[in-house]
């Protein structure tokens, strides 16, 4: 379809659970369990799976809590119950008027980053999924993923263009609660973000780009459907020395479809 390639639809792994989304609208979690007469470790299922709607797009390990995303267009916040079968419950669900088909944590701010089928991105408040920004990073195509990289929002769309904009210096010690006291269509609220509008990275991609990753250094990794991977250097400086960001390199020759 457009938003997934296969049976298991997202993945996620944080160093002891496997969470696993699939089109039947489930995400299954296992956990690392260590077996003595083997003396190794093995993943086994961990409890019931959790009913996330339509096909599970996108998925996020945060400290026992879980966030979902999916194509009915839900974000949905489960949070593991302090018992000893330690099952996930739905603890607040938010809905957008299209599908949610990407998604990213900033788990030390408290904030997430979520693409969206209609070319729309949203900046929510992992806690009650309030969202704090909306805007149109790639409007005619879909945000196919999404980071929060070296200080900005950055978005790959279904055109094949990775686009940055810049947060504002303090985006990490945001109090969320302050920043959600402002009216609901966000009024009386500063804006998150120093800079007004996207920046293009070029040169485009020649397919989606599913996949981006920040790396130190300043770097930002993006992968797209057509096979090629680039690596960009976002703290470059133009001839007037102001920051742009510049491809370093990239790598071609993927036969299949980059995920």
């Amino acid at each position: 379809g457009d938003y997934d390639a296969g049976g298991v639809t997202a993945l996620a792994f944080d160093g002891q659970m496997v969470a696993s989304g699939g089109r039947d609208g489930l995400a299954r979690l296992f956990e690392f369990e260590h077996i003595p007469s083997l003396g190794e470790s093995t993943l086994m299922r961990s409890g019931a799976p959790l009913v996330c709607g339509g096909v599970v797009s996108c998925i996020s390990l945060l400290d026992n809590t879980i966030l979902t995303g999916s194509t009915d267009g839900s974000l949905r916040y489960w949070r593991r119950q302090p018992s000893d079968n330690g099952e996930y419950i739905l603890d607040c669900e938010l809905r957008f008027s299209s599908a949610v088909i990407s998604l990213h944590t900033a788990e030390e701010a408290g904030l997430a980053v979520c693409g969206l089928a209609s070319g729309d991105a949203a900046i929510v408040a992992v806690t009650g999924l309030r969202v704090l920004e909306q805007w149109s990073p790639c409007s005619g195509s879909h945000t196919r993923s999404v980071a929060i990289a070296h200080g900005a929002v950055i978005t790959g769309s279904s055109d094949g263009i990775v686009r940055s904009r810049r947060l504002r210096e303090d985006w990490k010690l945001v109090d969320v609660a302050t920043e959600m006291s402002g009216d609901k269509d966000g009024s009386g609220r500063p804006s998150l973000f120093a800079s007004a509008a996207d920046v293009k990275l070029t040169p485009a991609h020649g397919g989606s780009v599913v996949a981006l990753a920040e790396r130190s250094g300043g770097l930002l990794v993006s992968g797209a459907q057509d096979g090629t991977v680039r690596v960009w250097d976002m703290f470059s400086e133009d001839s007037n020395e102001q920051p742009i960001a510049q491809v370093l390199y990239g790598l071609a020759g993927h036969k299949v479809w980059l995920w």
